[in-house]
């Protein structure tokens, strides 16, 4: 994906994918309601929606059906990235060497 707002749109599907699965959980596991399953299958559908809608408008022109349809597994695959910028971070600095030349 070459939009600049892709990485934004990737992290805020995968939170409500991710609202949604704690929700089911909490509904199935431990005996919640349905409130907040409803609730994250609600604005995931509306998020779907509103994608659809903005692409059928305008976006048709910059991206085809078939690139529209692979964007689910675009993010699935972004997940280990997405883990390990929150668990393994970097804390040295790593110097690139440089050849003796002049600039």
């Amino acid at each position: 994906m070459k939009n600049k707002y892709a990485l934004v749109f990737s992290l805020v599907a995968l939170s409500l994918l991710l609202a949604t699965s704690v929700a089911g959980a909490l509904l199935f596991g431990a005996g919640g309601t349905a409130a907040p399953l409803a609730v994250g299958l609600l604005a995931l559908t509306a998020t779907a929606l509103a994608v659809f809608s903005a692409w059928d408008q305008v976006g048709r022109r910059s991206l085809t059906l078939r690139e529209m349809l692979a964007i689910p597994g675009y993010m699935l695959a972004k997940i280990p990235i997405y883990i390990r910028l929150f668990t393994a971070r970097q804390v040295r600095w790593i110097r690139t060497r440089r050849d003796g030349g002049q600039r």
